[in-house]
């Protein structure tokens, strides 16, 4: 393990973690591995962007969720003001077969990636709009 990889214990710390949050696999006893964290965090990522809860309009029905998330293969929404990379990566974090997935760690090492190439562009500038983000990736 790298000095520099991020472990994020979402599943194995807290299997029966809330609805919302919970990837495909957790909601029938699937195995547990790695890549249901990346599911997980990608969800929390969403959150940020969309500042909403995930499934908010099923009003917390577990059954529902449930539902939705692992027999309909669901995912929230993308923001429009969310950049391409971060909608690219948690469709990558959301695929149905999690043995696709990316663990967290290949997650994070993709996020630093996208962060020193825009401080690369940034000619030391800090403060950028989703617009001008996406305009220095193309």
């Amino acid at each position: 393990q790298e000095s520099s990889d991020v472990i994020i214990p979402c599943t194995y710390c807290m299997p029966y973690s809330h609805g919302h949050y919970r990837a495909p696999e957790e909601f029938y006893s699937d195995p547990m591995n790695d890549k249901l964290d990346s599911y997980s965090v990608c969800l929390v990522i969403w959150n940020l962007f969309s500042m909403e809860k995930p499934w908010v309009s099923l009003k917390g029905n577990y059954d529902a969720i449930k539902y939705v998330v692992r027999d309909y293969q669901m995912r929230p929404y993308l923001p429009h003001s969310m950049p391409g990379f971060v909608k690219d990566a948690l469709r990558h974090c959301w695929r149905p077969n999690m043995y696709h997935r990316p663990d967290v760690n290949e997650l994070m090492r993709k996020f630093r990636y996208f962060q020193q190439h825009i401080e690369r562009l940034s000619d030391g500038k800090q403060d950028f709009t989703l617009y001008e983000l996406e305009k220095m990736k193309a």
